[in-house]
Order: C-alpha cells, then sequence, then structure tokens
C-alpha cells in the first residue's frame, strides 16, 4: 500500500509529469549563503542523496572555475569515488560560457567573446559612463585593471592586472567573461544605463547580465546558463522537460525558463520569479534540499 503522498510531494509530481533526470542549481543565493563558501549539512545531504539515485547534478554559476573548486568538493565529499566516477558532476562556469572539469582542472568547452566585440562595447561604454573599471575571466585566469575594487574578495595572488583592459586584445587572450564595475553606482543602476546607452549593433553582440550588487556580466551573444544547459542535456541526451532547475538571479533567467521545471528561492530577485514555476523556502532555510527531499520522498512513495 502506498503511503499518503503529503499535497506539496503531490503538486511536485503532477507539475514535473516525469522523473527528474538533471538537477542544475546556481551557487550564490541558492544553495550557498551570500558571503559564505561553505555547504549546508542539509543541501549536502539531498543533493548526495539525489546523486544516489542516478540523477544528474550540475553546477550553473557565475563564478569563474577556480572559485568553485572548494564548492564541488564539498558537494562530493559524501559521495562514494566509483559511484562518483559513474555519474560526475557538470560544472558551468562564467553565466554559460565555460564547462569546467575540478578532476581533470581544465576547461573542457568554453564560448569566448569576439575580439571586435569585447574591444568595441568597452569603448563605447568608456565614452558614455563615468567611473567604469572593467575586469575579465579567462578559462582559468583573471585580469582586471589596475584601479578595480575587490569588493567582493574574488581576487587573488593569480589575478594580472593591466591599465587598460583592451590590451587583451592586442596580446590574443580569449575572454569568457567581461565584469563592469561603476564606482559610483551599483549594477542595478548600471545595467539600466548600459542597456540605455549602447548601440543596438553593440548590445546585440554580447549578453549582459547581472548575478550581484557590484558589477554587471557581459558575455558573447545567446551565451548564458540556460544555452550552456541545453547543450549540455543535448549530449547528454536528457530531455528539457526531465530538468529541474534552482536560482534567484536575473543571470539564471534563461535557464530556469528553458527547464522542464524552473524553481527560485524566497528573496530571489523578481526577473527570475517571473519565470518560475515555484518558489520555496529562501537559501537561508535551505529551500532547495527541501524541494530534493519532497522529490525523492514521492518518488519512493511511487514505488511502494
Amino acid at each position: 500500500m502506498k503511503n499518503r503522498e503529503t499535497a506539496f510531494e503531490l503538486s511536485v509530481r503532477q507539475s514535473m509529469q516525469t522523473f527528474v533526470q538533471a538537477i542544475a542549481t546556481d551557487l550564490d543565493g541558492t544553495i550557498l549563503e551570500h558571503a559564505s563558501e561553505t555547504i549546508s549539512p542539509r543541501i549536502l545531504s539531498a543533493f548526495t542523496n539525489a546523486h544516489s539515485t542516478g540523477i544528474k547534478i550540475i553546477i550553473a554559476t557565475g563564478r569563474p572555475p577556480r572559485l568553485v573548486r572548494h564548492i564541488i568538493k564539498q558537494l562530493i565529499s559524501k559521495i562514494d569515488p566509483e559511484k562518483y566516477a559513474n555519474n560526475p558532476f557538470y560544472i558551468i562556469c562564467g553565466n554559460g560560457s565555460m564547462v569546467f572539469d575540478p578532476h581533470l582542472n581544465s576547461v573542457t568547452k568554453h564560448y569566448p567573446i569576439p575580439a571586435s566585440s569585447f574591444y568595441n562595447i568597452i569603448t563605447a561604454l568608456r565614452s558614455s559612463i563615468d567611473s567604469l573599471v572593467f575586469g575579465t575571466e579567462c578559462q582559468l585566469s583573471t585580469c582586471c585593471e589596475n584601479n578595480w575594487p575587490d569588493l567582493t574578495n574574488a581576487m587573488d595572488e593569480s589575478t594580472t592586472y593591466v591599465d587598460d583592459i583592451r590590451d587583451l586584445v592586442k596580446d590574443r587572450i580569449e575572454v569568457n567573461k567581461l565584469m563592469v564595475l561603476c564606482t559610483e553606482s551599483n549594477s542595478w543602476d548600471l545595467i539600466k544605463r548600459v542597456n540605455d546607452v549602447l548601440d543596438p549593433d553593440v548590445k546585440n553582440s554580447v549578453s549582459i547580465t547581472v548575478s550581484n550588487k557590484y558589477f554587471i556580466e557581459i558575455t558573447a551573444s545567446g551565451i548564458t546558463k540556460g544555452s550552456c544547459l541545453k547543450e549540455l542535456c543535448d549530449t547528454l541526451e536528457i530531455s528539457q522537460a526531465d530538468v529541474v532547475t534552482f536560482g534567484d538571479m536575473p543571470n539564471d533567467v534563461e535557464m530556469l525558463s528553458w527547464s522542464g521545471y524552473g524553481v527560485v528561492v524566497a528573496g530571489a530577485h523578481e526577473e527570475a520569479k517571473s519565470v518560475a514555476k515555484e518558489v520555496v523556502p529562501s537559501v537561508e532555510e535551505d529551500g532547495v534540499a527541501i524541494w530534493i527531499e519532497k522529490y525523492l520522498q514521492s518518488i519512493k512513495n511511487e514505488l511502494l
């Protein structure tokens, strides 16, 4: 005899109308509290249990590879190495501009901003908006302008600095993500100004988004977490309908929209909420873990 499903468990099963084959999740603000670098025990347990059922785990973050290694190490710490080898995590970095293998410590696929688009957008922005500073993520390296203020404590001894970030074009260095910071305003105000001042041709040559209050983030045209997730799932032969995604910010919108079931945590940005099918408790309350636990329980009930 089946156990009686709670209303929540039933709603999950009815909404998904399928068995989840892959979970793709943002990190900061979704499963990782802001300003924290530690995965909570409940999140760890939920992802470990989901992995044990054969679900593919995909991390989709705006972070560069160097800032996800220690997070992945935590997330897989309770998984048997042999089982992990047969079902490894997949890591999307730089808002979809890179796929990173933490065990090989290499970027296995990347989508750089075309040199002309990179140079033109910086030139256009610098001529239109005062007090801008630029930084970049280039696969496993980071380069910023000398006056970049490290407000997120993300830079380290491996970061290189230049007077003008456009010099990377001269050195033929491929850039995956461009970060733009205004010392006189936050990212929410800046992205509005950027969209107002850019010529449509320049704006359409890149993808512009935001995930924090400090800077906006730019990738190649059409490159987002959603585009990279779609390509990865196509490679893994996982149907769009069988993917559930978790996020909280505008840079998660394409991913949340593309997946079969998009979920945001309480407190998420309105743009992310507008495309989600469900809102779960906040990151501080381990909302993503709660959803996964309920889903796994509903599947267990289904099989009894």
